[in-house]
């Protein structure tokens, strides 16, 4: 898995806390609660899934129970609906 990037092709805009996401070629809304719009405003293609865990933890201590599979997991989910892609890193 590469780093995560967000789809270019997906228009987005930050309410509140909230993001909402529109993915063109489907037509889709999707919101984001709080937690999972960090996670796509993190998603930028610098940082692998680790470190993404890391700075998700280092900004909430203690509050979010992340670990790197179940990031992978949101993650590859994000993906399947053409949200994000993975950049490869070599």
């Amino acid at each position: 898995m590469g780093n995560p990037v967000r789809n270019t092709k997906v228009s987005w805009d930050q309410f509140g806390t909230e993001t909402v996401l529109f993915q063109n070629m489907s037509k889709q809304y999707f919101t984001l609660n709080p937690t999972m719009s960090r996670i796509w405003q993190l998603c930028d293609g610098s940082r692998d899934v680790a470190a993404l865990v890391k700075q998700m933890q280092a900004e909430w201590p203690g509050a979010l129970e992340l670990d790197e599979e179940r990031l992978a997991e949101t993650l590859t989910g994000l993906s399947e609906f053409g949200l994000i892609d993975f950049e490869d890193t070599k």
